[in-house]
């Protein structure tokens, strides 16, 4: 109930912002992505899971001006030396897909009033995630993207998600985890 109050909040202190999101405007994000565990504490940098396949694709929908709808799939596959007990006897993978509303807050910090060169966002929402068994998650993250091109077609950005979930649901990530993404965004 506190994290639904809280994201509440949030919302309404956010609603009376500056344009900076193109209402209405699609895009698609191809990129890679890499595992963090949480096994070990809060620090989103350590503990780092060697992935083999990181692919991770996005779709993001402009509700308004200053708020956006993304809808993300990553797979990812454990390389074999991740157990401390050693090898593993099989090959696991790690489907996730999340839904997220996102925040952009970049037009306080740089004074824009139309799109700037560079956009950075907040963003919470839900996901799940697969390994053994499925579990459900709730996500906290924050990103940067960089309009490479003039007409802001093509970007790249970087992004971080905390992904908090049930404990001791997955032998290989202890519930919460965080998924960091770097990825190139076509606008459609």
């Amino acid at each position: 109930m506190k994290n639904y109050l809280l994201l509440l909040f949030a919302v309404s202190i956010f609603t009376g912002t500056h344009a900076q999101f193109n209402e209405g405007e699609m895009s698609v994000s191809v990129g890679l992505n890499s595992l963090v565990d949480d096994e070990k504490g809060r620090n989103p940098f350590t503990n780092q899971i060697h992935n083999s396949i990181p692919i991770a694709v996005a779709l993001n929908y402009n509700l308004s001006t200053d708020f956006a709808l993304e809808q993300s799939v990553s797979f990812n596959r454990f390389s074999n030396d991740i157990k401390d007990s050693g090898p593993l006897d099989k090959k696991y993978y790690y489907f996730s897909t999340d839904s997220n509303l996102k925040y952009n807050f970049g037009q306080h910090i740089f004074g824009a009033s139309n799109r700037p060169r560079i956009e950075l966002y907040a963003m919470t929402g839900f996901g799940f995630y697969y390994i053994e068994n499925f579990n459900i998650t709730g996500n906290l993250g924050a990103g940067l993207l960089f309009w490479t091109s003039d007409n802001q077609n093509i970007g790249l950005r970087v992004q971080t998600l905390g992904k908090f979930g049930k404990k001791d649901s997955n032998e290989f990530l202890r519930g919460s985890h965080y998924q960091h993404s770097l990825q190139l965004v076509f606008v459609l």
